[in-house]
């Protein structure tokens, strides 16, 4: 009975998170950042993904490559991609393998395992269904092939994005990601490795495995991969 309720729950705040007039309500009660992140009419630029896919390592990316960009990130909902579209900024999504994602989001947030892979099937099942609207980039070349995912990015969006050293502008985005993390006594959730994190994860990997619902989110994943 317990359980159900809990899924109950999940599945009530999955449904906010995909209505932009009711999440925004929300959002600006429990976030103070809210006004910040939500997508708006002039914004460049909207970049959303699941928890731990390189969301923050391609926001402070882009803002390290120029820094006049308005930005609508992270509040990783349906509902700020829909405010994207409707006042049609251009739209990244940032999109990692089921397994290490979810993985990452329970040992980083401390979710439930049902929550964090019903979290992942939600979302990215609309993007499934949407995948023509948004530029879709990957973890491992966000991350590994940042050069080519930036000329993506500006072929995508007609945004200059200049740069001189690929490796001293990575070098920068890790040491900022660090230093605000560190500020904010925030170290273990920090968005970069952390060897203690990785240990969990490993265990973690084991039980989402068995889980009946991660099958969908890999059928997921590998659907948009091939598209």
């Amino acid at each position: 009975m317990n359980m159900k309720y809990e899924i109950l729950k999940i599945k009530f705040r999955l449904l906010i998170k995909k209505h932009p007039p009711i999440y925004k309500i929300l959002k600006r009660l429990r976030d103070s950042r809210s006004e910040e992140i939500l997508c708006k009419s002039f914004n460049n630029l909207c970049i959303e993904g699941y928890p731990s896919s390189a969301n923050s390592f391609l926001f402070v990316l882009l803002q390290h490559l120029n820094k006049n960009l308005s930005m609508g990130h992270h509040t990783h909902s349906i509902a700020n991609i829909k405010l994207a579209y409707k006042y049609k900024i251009p739209i990244i999504i940032v999109i990692r393998t089921p397994i290490d994602a979810i993985a990452s989001r329970i040992v980083r947030f401390g979710c439930h395992l049902d929550e964090g892979i019903l979290e992942y099937i939600d979302f990215y099942k609309f993007i499934l269904e949407n995948y023509n609207k948004f530029l879709i980039l990957d973890f491992e070349e966000i991350t590994r092939n940042t050069e080519g995912a930036i000329k993506k990015i500006s072929s995508f969006t007609d945004i200059n994005l200049k740069y001189n050293d690929i490796n001293k502008l990575k070098e920068k985005v890790f040491n900022y990601i660090k230093d605000w993390s560190e500020k904010r006594g925030n170290y273990i959730k920090m968005s970069l490795p952390v060897k203690k994190r990785e240990i969990e994860k490993s265990k973690i990997k084991k039980i989402i495995i068995k889980s009946e619902k991660y099958k969908s989110a890999l059928n997921i994943y590998n659907e948009i991969k091939k598209s």
